[in-house]
């Protein structure tokens, strides 16, 4: 993109500390393709490093497409994913989205992310976690967490942090895809001892302490909003398909309704009566000043 926009005898003079990533595709004289792979070359400025403080990458690896699979069905995705260095398995996620500066198609490297698996009794909890991003993911971030309990895997949608406590949701639902019970799992994290690793590298997780809390999903009379109730609090809101975490939630005795803000900072007022939920937004007072003509 930046040869089509500025020139060879510019980007000729830009030192490249980022890498390469190459997807190649090889056909026959009859137009078959014969081979279909990425090579990984990445550079000391993105910090893609493994365990042993080694640049991670690959020369030979072969990948997953998924149509508009980046964040909110945003972009195309290419997901690659090898075992570095020190024995973890990573993965690549390539995203094809449209550049706002040049207004373009482009490739940018969504996440980097290292697979983690620790088991806690019958639990077994795998998680990605972030290791570089272009899109301004936090490093040491969970992109993905996947839970099972014995040889059930417990479905989940949702995985969030709570008092900076990751929490991790599963439900069950009924036929028409309503939600019939919610489980959440609290998952205490303790990392690795960073002594024996390199230096600027994510520390893995060592650890987790699993606690099973029993949470409650209350329905508006249309089906079309909820509120999760856990520890007599509301943590979770989702109005007309949109979920939002509760960064504040208060409950007044007296009116027997929940006052709860969002982390958007949107307010709204709920009540629960007989296992059905209402939900009012609160809406912003403004002072109408009149203009003095004097």
């Amino acid at each position: 993109m930046y040869y089509i926009f500025y020139g060879q005898s510019f980007v000729s003079t830009y030192e490249n500390n980022f890498g390469q990533v190459k997807l190649l595709q090889y056909f026959n004289e009859t137009g078959e393709m014969t081979d279909d792979y990425v090579v990984i070359d990445f550079k000391d400025d993105t910090k893609a490093l493994d365990l042993n403080g080694n640049l991670i990458g690959t020369q030979h690896a072969s990948y997953d497409y998924q149509e508009n699979g980046g964040m909110n069905g945003n972009g195309d995705t290419f997901t690659v994913e090898f075992e570095a260095g020190d024995g973890y398995t990573y993965k690549v996620y390539i995203l094809l989205q449209n550049h706002g500066a040049f207004n373009r198609l482009g490739y940018i490297i969504y996440a980097v992310t290292r697979l983690e698996t620790i088991t806690s009794g019958d639990y077994k909890l795998e998680v990605e976690r972030i290791i570089t991003s272009d899109y301004n993911f936090p490093i040491g971030a969970y992109y993905n967490v996947k839970m099972s309990k014995g040889d059930t895997e417990l479905l989940s949608k949702e995985s969030f942090e709570i008092d900076d406590v990751l929490h991790y949701v599963a439900r069950t639902y009924d036929d028409d895809e309503n939600i019939t019970s919610t489980t959440y799992y609290k998952l205490d994290l303790v990392l690795k001892d960073s002594e024996s690793l390199a230096e600027d590298v994510v520390v893995p997780v060592d650890s987790v302490t699993v606690t099973e809390l029993e949470a409650h999903t209350y329905y508006t009379e249309d089906k079309e909003s909820y509120v999760d109730v856990l520890d007599s609090k509301i943590v979770l809101v989702s109005v007309d398909g949109v979920k939002s975490l509760v960064s504040e939630c208060t409950y007044n005795t007296e009116t027997g309704e929940y006052k709860v803000t969002l982390t958007s900072l949107k307010e709204y007022t709920v009540k629960i009566e007989d296992g059905v939920m209402t939900i009012t937004e609160v809406q912003e007072e403004i002072e109408e000043v009149e203009e003095n003509n004097e």
